[in-house]
């Protein structure tokens, strides 16, 4: 029964009553043995608990303290853990803030805490939320009995709540986590969960505690006086402090554990929040921890946790980059601030260099722990910082480190320029230390032997050039990375790989001995390294065993103690290489590394990569097998090479990287040297680069670059296709192999490059590409390279025969051979035949140097093709060819017989420079050589024998043998002949330069070219010396004659060799031209009379490029020395055109002498001087504006006085140019809106506004346009334009078109006109208005020092801003932000206290014309930032020197207001106005504080009446609206520009407290208005009490009749104070400037004084969150109905006096307004609206809710949300579009009717029910 009744009684305390508290206190007294009854106890106790929240807060309350307590409850713990079990967390919140309780009590429960917690965490076995526990200590504080506590017990608070987050630290020590921890000490790695666990919440506690000292302790404690427990409260809870101040208190931790504890809670991770936040207090300069220990606190967290990184946790984990930053701030050198550095001079950045490198170590130390976050950056922007990473990398710690320069040269470069950044550095420093020194010692002299800061200071480059860092930092740096071991862990990272980098940088080996050093310290765990540069490393570190020295004795060298190291290494490789399991994509890399280098031009780096293919791919097993197999299998040339032939294609991967490796050995072939090497890749490609997956693409790219090496690298191919074995003298194996192998390839490609003819082909523009077609039908498109080196392999002997295979290789060989030279040379069809692809033009198929090597080769058909269609030039040419063998010599003296019959040899010859007799020699040499045939050809030179072109002499010694040259360079042909031809075997020759030039003389004569470049090649072989030889002299007379005549007939031809004769003229590199010119003049001077004949038939612009072209070639002839003909011709011709030019020359304006004519003759003179040149050059009467506007623009500009003259020239500048500006816009514009000197400005005023005038008025709309553009592109500064005629302008625009439009003043305009925009103006173009007019009003302040002058400047012209801007609100918006940013920049200069203008200057003026624009347009605002609004209310002042547009609204309103009557109707009327204006004074105080004396004055004549009538004619009511209105103009409204206006509203309410203030109905206002006044006061002491002293008296009765009321001891003690010191108050300046002084000044003591004595300003709500806990409680979402109306129904009684609280009940409120309950709805309604009165600037949080119950589908949710939406409509007036049309569409939409609502709505907004 009893335990029935104790269940009941835990399940009937359900709310939180004082009852319930009072039952579960005597609950908790009852004290239990049997264990059957004391489980039911604690079975009750949980359903206690979960009966209601605030249960859990009482039940722990009372258990606390009965522990505490003498009589305690033995079920006390046993209850606690039942607590802690069922709401762990909730539990640890609610213990925290018992303890913080108990904790601010004036007696010290630190003593009695401390064990009790240790025995609460003991009893839940550790399990015990230490986080929530810890952050709950750590809440702020602001409740009546933290505030009211005195200083030493806040000290004391402060110190034990440090003290309990120790000792929580240390209670998270369970007996597990000592055991793992040791264990780990003793290197037992097996399981560490338990340990990174209890790290990673020390962790969290710490970043928590941090957190509290950074932002909370400032708040609630006074650290500036206790700066030394700051500090200390801070490194003691990251468990650096001395270990004596853990255990101080109770001597626990005991001796034998303390030692182990200690060290656990410091060995902790740190984590980025807790850094960063230790950065920025090192940055506040409000918190007594400096920069430098805050550095040095950072760098000791940041060792301390990197020493950690074995324990497999993210010790140290950043992922900002805003700590690069943090930390270089803190390392910044700050000069005193009572210091002034002269205004010219700009500091260099500096730092401290022990700070300096100090952070760089840390960044050092951060980076290698975070690489994949702050690797990059650190890398690529940081240039010092990846000097220090490369120095751990690489382990050298030298400057520059090694992998920053690949030769000494560079190292030496990088050290001076270091030297020369020093001395730059050394002497900014010394500048930098003079002119501190001077400001306070002007006759200070700072040297380098007296400097304090040269070596203190260095300069803060972190981002330019590396720096070399000290010798103490270097060891350092070495100390560092040896304990910590950076270096490795930037090794590792992959992402972004550091080392690859470095690798792919160097490249040399220069990286050899740190390179080995690194995998040697890698410790077996080679996996980690990148394969390049385990790649690398085998390449430098080849094992050499043994060296014999200069004696004889053996010397071991260094590199043979790292074979045991290399093999390890190649045995990984090889591993990596032929293992299944891993990943291709590791293979390639390995691959592509050593790849690479094949391409390489060095042949050092060549021979290293195949070095290392050959050790990674033969393996040791493998060696046996090899040789093996190699004994006659193939030649003994590749047998080095089966490493590639037989080793790679054994690999697992081979399939995934045989592309790779074919593309790489493709482009090998093309820089190898190594005939073996060549000769494997083209064996491997042949193997695996044609199977039957190739894409046709690819196939192309490999048959392309077999071509290139076969026809390009000639002397290379001979060597392998024709070397010969030294037992047989016959071809090699090797060569036949290779040209098996080469002939496979090809006939492969055709067999897949050949298909069916198409009848159309894609275009291209590659110039080699051409179209195969067979007379069979089929067709290839190919490259011309492939045609050319397959023709060269046939061309080859093969007789090679493979041993084991000969039949079918011989086979596959002769098939292959076969099937090419059908293919290319059928016997019965004709030859395919060629076209380009890009012009569809017959491609030359076979040129010339290819039929030579044709005739040179064994193969007949190849030959009989060859001399096929031969002209008799090509037979000429090959019969002078050496290496042709002497069958193939027979058929060409054959060809040579049957040509000599068809053709004309001789004609032949003469073009060819050829001596018969020099023929008739060769034909016999040839006969001696065992040739036939050429008989006939020999008898026809013999009869038909003469000497050419008339010269008898015929002496041709010796004619070089011609041939086509093959296009390779510097490669020569090979003999194909046998053994009749091995003694003329001397290659080919090449057809001599002169006998080309021939060529083309004979070519050119025939037909001239027509393009430019092929002319000047002309000109050159016409000009050149070889043309004057007895052979060319012909040819080259013709070609000089048909030049003559084409260009006396033909245009285009002229046109042609005027542009290439100017191309050669002009060239600077071609001297020889005029050189030759001058060696032939009989030529020259012919050709240069042609050339000049027809230049009068030539425009302008091409007669002056001739004679640009005749002054370079005489000033280069004259530069060279040339006297002959052509300079006289050069001469004559320049001489008369400067007599035209001069002739043309036209007489000026303003060269006429005018002094001294009076007006009829200087009319007669300008009116001739304009007759001649209104006259166009044809005569034809044209009139010339420009040309005359012009000269009398210059003529009025050039004159140095005013007069009649210059009078006369604007008027016939008038007549000339009507519109002014339409000739000569630029000059014009100079003569209008120039700006004058000083004494011109009053002579030309009339003549510039005339001239103002006449454009005006005179100009069509695109005129102006353009001179309102030209104008506004110009900067003011250096336009030199008149600022004040600019603007005169521009407003004459804007105002003109109305008199256009008929808008003038006669015309009355509509109240809705809105006037027009009418010039349009970009946003760059109101910048420069703007600036115009600053000008202008800087130009008033060099003449006037009136500020109302300078200040009226900028008024007139805000008009024409505001117009200029029209209605466009992107333009205003982007002017406000322009006047800000330009005010910004000048805010140095600014000089304005409270409003007073004490200097105008730009800074100022900007801020003037924005308060004027947001007097003309409020709604502006939104566009002004918060610091510019502040200004704007420093500026009050200003802001009466004009109107507002929202003045007449504000007057209304106030009127209003103040219009009181009887009856609850004006309450209503009232209450509406007062919501109006409240609304006002939150969106525009400014607006609303201008007119507070307009407030003062509707407030006297009110306090006469009786308090009946003043209460019933609502005076009360308007008296109490007034103070709540001036309540939200806080602080604004005690600002001293405001002050008397504002103690005129004081001496009323005093006025009214002193008659009635006695009444009850009072005491709201009363207090209120005291309120007020401790506002007053904790703003401005010092005006405060000398507006407050004449009502001592008057506030002293008040107190006596209420003396509950606190705060009006405050003012009190203020005024108190004043009198008191009245006499040394009356000494002080009260003003403005006494703001201003310094700290040591009296006035600063006295308002310190009075601060001391005001009362701390409250907070916004008096409640805290844990007073109002069980009531958010019962609110939450889930909680019962019944619940939360209570919680309403009670917080509507609060609010009422209170509204402060609802601010805690928001989130709840806008959610309870959806509820389905209409209770709850109604009232969360009330509370919203009563909220949103008090603080109408919270009407947009509150919107979405609002929106959201109008969206709702539940008729009473929107019916409810209907009942205010008017009043809210008013309040939230710049969403009152949006809500209007929400309104409207629900009315639509819905059955509702909102028309009402809206109608409402639109009074109040309009404010017509009020008036």
């Amino acid at each position: 029964m009893a335990q029935d009744l104790l269940l009941c009684i835990c399940w009937n305390c359900s709310n939180a009553s004082q009852q319930n508290r009072d039952v579960i206190s005597q609950l908790l007294k009852i004290r239990l043995k049997q264990k059957p009854l004391i489980t039911h106890y604690l079975f009750c106790i949980r359903e206690l608990m979960s009966q209601h929240g605030s249960n859990l807060q009482t039940l722990l309350t009372h258990i606390i303290y009965n522990e505490l307590s003498t009589a305690r409850n033995p079920n006390n713990m046993a209850i606690i853990q039942t607590v802690f079990n069922q709401l762990p967390l909730e539990a640890a919140r609610v213990l925290a803030d018992i303890f913080l309780d108990l904790l601010i009590n004036k007696e010290d429960y630190l003593r009695a805490l401390r064990p009790l917690l240790r025995e609460i965490v003991r009893t839940l076995r550790h399990d015990l939320n230490f986080e929530e526990f810890c952050l709950g200590l750590l809440q702020e504080r602001s409740d009546i009995k933290f505030t009211e506590l005195e200083p030493q017990y806040q000290d004391r608070l402060m110190q034990s709540v440090c003290d309990m987050i120790c000792l929580c630290q240390l209670l998270c020590i369970t007996p597990a986590i000592r055991e793992a921890a040791s264990a780990h000490a003793r290197a037992d790695h097996k399981d560490l969960t338990m340990l990174q666990s209890f790290q990673r919440q020390l962790s969290i506690i710490q970043r928590d505690a941090v957190w509290w000292i950074h932002l909370v302790v400032p708040e609630m404690y006074d650290i500036k006086t206790k700066s030394n427990e700051f500090v200390h409260c801070l490194y003691k809870m990251l468990f650096m402090a001395e270990a004596e101040h853990y255990y101080n208190k109770d001597n626990w931790p005991p001796d034998g554990d303390r030692n182990v504890m200690l060290r656990l809670c410091s060995e902790v991770p740190i984590l980025e929040d807790a850094l960063m936040r230790i950065l920025v207090i090192g940055l506040n300069k409000d918190l007594p921890l400096n920069a430098a220990d805050c550095l040095e606190l950072a760098d000791q967290l940041v060792k301390r946790a990197a020493s950690l990184n074995n324990t497999g946790v993210d010790v140290l984990r950043i992922e900002r980059m805003e700590i690069f930053d943090a930390l270089m701030n803190l390392a910044t050198y700050h000069h005193p601030d009572n210091i002034v550095l002269p205004s010219h001079y700009q500091p260099p950045t500096l730092a401290v260099s022990s700070s300096y490198w100090k952070v760089l170590l840390l960044l050092l130390t951060i980076t290698a722990f975070n690489p994949h976050s702050l690797g990059l950056s650190a890398w690529e922007s940081y240039p010092t910082l990846r000097c220090l990473m490369e120095m751990v990398m690489t382990n050298t710690y030298t400057f520059p480190p090694p992998t920053f320069s690949v030769d000494e040269k560079t190292t030496e470069e990088i050290r001076n320029s270091e030297k020369q950044v020093a001395a730059l550095e050394r002497d900014e420093i010394l500048e930098f230390e003079t002119h501190l020194a001077t400001a306070t010692n002007p006759s200070a002299t700072i040297t380098l032997q007296n400097s304090l800061l040269i070596t203190q200071l260095t300069a803060m480059t972190p981002r330019q050039a590396a720096r070399k860092p000290p010798n103490h930092v270097m060891e350092q740096l070495k100390t560092l990375n040896e304990s910590l071991k950076l270096g490795q862990l930037l090794c590792r990272s992959r992402q972004p790989d550091f080392l690859l980098d470095i690798i792919q940088t160097q490249g040399t080996s220069e990286v050899q001995p740190w390179l080995a050093e690194l995998v040697e310290s890698s410790e077996s765990s080679l996996e980690v390294l990148p394969v390049q540069c385990l790649c690398e490393f085998l390449l430098h570190e080849t094992p050499q065993h043994i060296e014999v020295d200069c004696d004889g004795d053996e010397v071991s060298k260094p590199v043979h103690q790292r074979e045991g190291k290399q093999k390890q290494l190649l045995k990984h490789l090889q591993d990596l290489m032929y293992s299944a399991n891993v990943e291709s994509h590791t293979v390639l890399e390995m691959m592509t590394y050593f790849l690479r280098r094949l391409t390489s031009q060095q042949v050092h780096s060549r021979s290293l990569a195949l070095k290392g293919l050959k050790m990674v791919l033969t393996r040791q097993e493998d060696v046996v097998d090899m040789v093996m197999e190699n004994q006659g299998c193939q030649p003994v040339d590749l047998a080095a090479f089966d490493w590639l032939l037989k080793c790679l294609p054994t690999i697992p991967h081979f399939k995934d990287v045989r592309e790779k490796i074919c593309i790489a050995l493709q482009q090998a072939c093309q820089i190898e040297t190594d005939h073996q090497a060549v000769s494997a890749f083209v064996v491997f490609l042949s193997q695996f680069a044609i199977s039957e997956d190739k894409q046709q693409q690819s196939l192309d790219d490999l048959v392309l670059d077999l071509s290139r090496l076969i026809v390009e690298r000639q002397t290379l191919v001979n060597h392998i296709l024709l070397s010969r074995s030294p037992s047989s003298g016959s071809t090699s194996d090797l060569s036949g192999l290779i040209l098996t192998r080469l002939l496979h390839i090809f006939s492969e490609y055709m067999k897949r490059a050949k298909g069916p003819a198409q009848e159309a082909y894609s275009w291209s523009d590659t110039q080699d590409q051409i179209i195969v077609r067979w007379s069979m039908g089929h067709s290839a498109t190919m490259h011309i390279l492939v045609v050319h080196a397959m023709i060269i392999l046939l061309t080859y002997p093969s007789s090679y025969q493979e041993p084991e295979t000969q039949t079918e290789l011989e086979t596959d060989k002769g098939c292959c051979y076969d099937e090419l030279v059908e293919i290319w040379f059928p016997q019965q069809d004709n030859p395919p035949t060629a076209y380009l692809i890009d012009t569809s033009e017959e491609a030359l198929l076979l040129p010339d140097w290819l039929k030579l090597k044709m005739i040179r080769s064994n193969v007949d058909r190849l030959v009989d093709a060859a001399l096929n269609d031969l002209e008799v030039m090509q037979l000429l040419l090959f019969i002078q060819s050496f290496g042709i063998p002497v069958d193939n010599m027979s058929k060409l003296l054959s060809c040579l017989d049957e040509c000599s019959q068809r053709h004309s040899v001789m004609d032949v010859l003469k073009s060819m420079s050829s001596d018969p007799h020099y023929m008739v020699q060769l034909i016999d040499i040839q006969h001696m050589r065992g040739a036939k045939g050429g008989e006939k050809f020999k008898q026809f030179l013999s009869r038909d024998s003469v000497s050419i072109d008339g010269d008898g002499d015929g002496d041709v010694s010796v004619i070089e043998a011609q041939s086509e040259p093959i296009p390779v360079a510097g490669t020569r042909g090979v003999a194909g002949g046998g053994a009749k031809d091995k003694d003329m075997d001397v290659g080919l020759e090449v057809i001599s330069e002169r006998q080309r030039q021939q060529s083309r003389l004979v070519e050119s004569a025939r037909s001239l070219p027509s393009k430019d470049e092929d002319m000047m090649k002309t000109l050159e072989d016409l000009f050149s010396a070889n043309s004057q030889s007895s052979s060319s002299a012909a040819a080259s007379n013709k070609l000089f004659f048909t030049l003559l005549q084409e260009m006396n007939s033909n245009r285009q031809t002229f046109s042609t060799v005027l542009q290439a004769f100017q191309n050669l003229i002009f060239d600077k590199s071609d001297s020889d031209f005029v050189a030759n010119l001058h060696k032939m003049p009989v030529k020259a001077c012919p050709l240069i009379k042609a050339l000049l004949h027809h230049v009068k038939d030539l425009g302008e612009d091409h007669r002056k490029e001739v004679t640009n072209v005749m002054e370079r070639l005489l000033s280069r002839s004259q530069g060279q020395g040339h006297r002959t003909a052509i300079n006289a011709i050069l001469v004559q011709f320049l001489a008369s055109c400067q007599k035209i030019h001069k002739s043309r020359k036209k007489v000026n304006i303003k060269d006429l002498n005018l002094s001294g004519l009076n007006e009829g003759e200087l009319e007669r003179v300008l009116s001739e001087t304009l007759k001649s040149s209104v006259l166009n050059e044809s005569g034809q009467g044209h009139f010339d504006c420009s040309a005359s506007s012009h000269q009398l623009c210059e003529a009025i500009v050039a004159r140095d006085e005013l007069g009649t003259s210059e009078g006369l020239l604007i008027d016939w500048l008038e007549l000339v140019d009507p519109e002014m500006l339409s000739a000569c816009p630029d000059l014009q514009e100079k003569l209008i809106f120039a700006k004058r000197d000083s004494h011109q400005v009053k002579r030309w005023q009339q003549p510039q506004a005339y001239l103002l005038a006449l454009l005006t008025h005179q100009s069509n709309w695109q005129t102006i346009n353009k001179c309102i553009t030209s104008l506004l592109s110009k900067t003011p500064d250096t336009s030199q334009l008149n600022s004040k005629a600019v603007l005169d302008f521009l407003w004459a625009c804007i105002h003109i078109p109305k008199i256009w439009q008929g808008l003038g003043k006669d015309r009355k305009t509509s109240v809705s006109y809105k006037a027009e925009d009418v010039l349009c103006l970009s946003v760059n173009q109101v910048y420069t208005l703007i600036d115009y007019i600053v000008m202008e009003t800087r130009s008033l302040a060099e003449k006037q020092a009136k500020v109302k002058v300078k200040v009226a400047s900028v008024s007139n012209r805000i008009d024409l801003l505001l117009s200029s801007c029209g209605n466009r609100q992107f333009v205003l918006e982007s002017v406000l932000k322009y006047l800000q940013r330009k005010a910004a920049d000048d805010q140095q200069n600014v000089k304005v206290n409270a409003g007073v203008m004490s200097e105008v200057n730009e800074a100022y003026l900007y801020h003037f014309m924005i308060i004027h624009i947001y007097l003309e347009k409020p709604h502006a605002v939104k566009y002004i930032e918060c610091d510019d609004v502040t200004s704007l209310v420093n500026n009050l002042q200003t802001t009466y020197l004009g109107t507002c547009q929202l003045d007449t609204v504000s007057h209304r309103l106030i009127t209003n207001l103040s219009n009181t009557a009887g009856g609850s109707q004006a309450q209503s009327r009232l209450y509406d106005a007062n919501i109006a204006c409240r609304k006002m004074a939150s969106q525009h105080p400014l607006l609303m504080l201008r007119q507070l004396s307009m407030i003062a004055a509707l407030l006297k004549g009110r306090v006469h009446f009786s308090f009946n009538e003043f209460r019933h004619k609502n005076h009360l009511l308007f008296f109490t609206h007034v103070l709540g209105i001036m309540d939200l103009l806080r602080p604004d409204v005690f600002k001293v520009c405001q002050q008397r206006a504002l103690n005129e509203v004081l001496h009323i309410y005093f006025d009214v407290i002193e008659v009635h203030g006695l009444q009850k109905e009072m005491t709201p206002l009363v207090i209120k208005f005291v309120h007020f006044l401790h506002h007053f006061t904790h703003f401005d002491a010092i005006n405060s009490s000398l507006a407050l002293k004449q009502y001592l008296p008057l506030l002293i009765h008040v107190k006596e009749n209420y003396p509950d009321l606190d705060i009006l001891k405050s003012l009190l003690a203020v005024v108190s104070n004043e009198i008191k010191d009245q006499q040394h108050l009356l000494d002080l300046d009260v003003d403005v400037e006494g703001k201003n002084q310094s700290t040591d000044t009296p006035d600063n003591e006295v308002n310190m004084g009075l601060n001391e004595a005001v009362m701390p300003q409250r907070p916004t709500s008096p409640f805290s969150a844990i007073q109002l806990a069980p009531f958010l409680k019962k609110i939450e979402r889930g909680a019962k109905l019944e619940d939360v109306i209570e919680v309403l129904e009670d917080l509507d009684k609060t609010s009422k006096r209170k509204v402060d609280i609802l601010e805690h009940f928001m989130g709840d409120l806008r959610r309870l307004v959806l509820s389905n309950n209409d209770k709850c709805r109604s009232i969360c309604h009330i509370l919203l609206m009563r909220f949103v009165r008090q603080n109408p600037a919270s009407a947009s949080d509150i919107l979405p809710s609002v929106l959201e119950c109008l969206e709702s589908k539940n008729y009473h949710v929107v019916l409810s949300a209907l009942k205010n939406i008017s009043e809210f409509i008013l309040l939230s007036r710049e969403n009152s579009g949006l809500l209007l049309e929400k309104l409207f569409a629900l009315d639509i939409e819905t059955n509702i009717e909102t028309g009402s609502y809206i109608t409402e709505a639109i009074h109040l907004l309009n404010d017509q029910h009020i008036s």
